[in-house]
């Protein structure tokens, strides 16, 4: 799954075969528990596949929760817009 967001807000996103079981959270304001968030709180460009909570991106899965999935996310220089990757494990 491929999720764009804009100043901490989800603006669009793109899912893959493989995740479409899955559905984002209801929130569009990008939860504190992500690379993407924590990329805008710090000023970095770049944090690569971390594993986070699932519940920080999916519905249905606690935040607080053991599930993981993988993030991979990138801010664009000079920008609060940011991409991220997200990979879903087997275990969920």
């Amino acid at each position: 799954m491929l999720v764009a967001s804009d100043n901490g807000q989800r603006s669009w996103f793109v899912i893959g075969d493989q995740a479409r079981d899955f559905y984002l959270r209801d929130e569009w304001a990008v939860h504190r528990y992500t690379c993407a968030h924590e990329m805008l709180q710090k000023g970095t460009t770049q944090l690569r596949a971390a594993d986070v909570p699932a519940g920080a991106w999916f519905r249905d899965f606690d935040p607080n929760g053991k599930e993981v999935i993988t993030e991979d996310s990138m801010r664009a220089r000079d920008s609060r817009f940011v991409l991220t990757l997200l990979w879903v494990h087997d275990a969920i």
